[in-house]
C-alpha cells in the first residue's frame, strides 16, 4: 500500500496545485498574508465531512512535502477522544490497522488514575499523549507517514508526510538554526 499525497495533491506538487485543490476545488480559505517561502496556510475546507480549523502545507524547493491539519473544536476530553478514535478507525479502514498506536503516560500521570477526575487535566498538562501513526514504504529510504495526535489543548492533529522530501525540509531548517 502506498501513500502518494493528501486529498488530490500528490507529494512533490507545486504551490499552485495546492491552491487549486484547497481554495478552488474545496472552497477553503487561504491566509496568504501568513504564508512564507516554505509554508502555506488554509482553513475552512472539509475532510471526511469534517471542517478543518487550520492547516499548514510545507514545501521544499516548491515541492509539497507535508501537511498538518487540525480539528480544534473539543472543549473536554470525551468529545476529543471520540473524535480521535473515529479518525483513527477511518484511517485504519482506508489503509490498515496500525501497530503503532500509543497512549504515553508521564508521571505523575498513570494508566490506572481515575479517568473522570484526572485524565483531562493530565492531557492538558502534556502528561498523557495519544498518538498513532501509519508508515508506508516508498521508493526512497524514508517511509511516508500519516501521524494522528491529540494535542494538549484537546485538538486533533493529522500530518501526512513524504519521508524523503520532508527529510530534506527538516535538514534545510536545521541549517537555518
Amino acid at each position: 500500500m502506498e501513500l502518494k499525497g493528501f486529498l488530490n495533491i500528490p507529494f512533490g506538487s507545486d504551490k499552485e496545485t495546492v491552491i487549486k485543490e484547497i481554495e478552488e476545488n474545496r472552497k477553503g480559505r487561504h491566509y496568504e498574508n501568513e504564508d512564507t517561502e516554505d509554508r502555506m496556510y488554509f482553513s475552512r475546507f472539509f475532510i471526511a465531512n469534517r471542517k478543518v480549523d487550520n492547516s499548514c502545507f510545507y514545501f521544499i524547493d516548491n515541492k509539497f512535502c507535508r501537511v498538518r491539519i487540525t480539528f480544534d473544536y473539543n472543549n473536554n476530553i470525551y468529545p476529543a477522544l471520540e473524535l480521535y478514535n473515529m479518525i483513527k478507525e477511518e484511517i485504519s479502514n482506508k489503509y490498515y490497522v496500525s501497530d503503532n498506536d500509543y497512549v504515553k503516560y508521564t508521571p505523575p500521570a498513570y494508566e490506572d488514575d481515575d479517568f473522570d477526575t484526572m485524565h483531562e487535566n493530565s492531557v492538558r498538562k502534556g502528561l498523557i499523549e495519544y498518538a498513532c501513526y501509519w508508515n508506508f514504504p516508498s521508493e526512497y529510504d524514508e517511509d511516508n507517514y500519516i501521524i494522528l495526535r491529540m494535542m494538549s489543548d484537546l485538538s486533533i492533529q493529522i500530518s501526512y508526510e513524504h519521508g524523503h522530501l520532508n527529510g530534506k525540509y527538516i535538514k534545510s531548517k536545521q541549517m537555518e538554526w
